[in-house]
């Protein structure tokens, strides 16, 4: 199945919150399923670090 996840589902699967639904995290864990995620998420991920790095550490590694 293929899967377009929004900004906030992308963020919590990375950061393994515990606001990620369950039903989702099972979905994006599927490996028959395939993720797709928008540039505009990618966009809004970096204004969300930026306004509030503390919040939202991405790692470089």
């Amino acid at each position: 199945m293929k899967i377009l996840i929004d900004t906030h589902i992308a963020i919590w699967a990375v950061l393994n919150d515990l606001k990620l639904p369950e039903k989702a995290k099972d979905m994006i864990l599927d490996g028959r399923n395939e993720i797709f995620y928008s540039t505009a998420s990618v966009w809004e991920i970096t204004i969300k670090h930026m306004l509030h790095p503390d919040k939202l550490r991405i790692n470089s590694e």
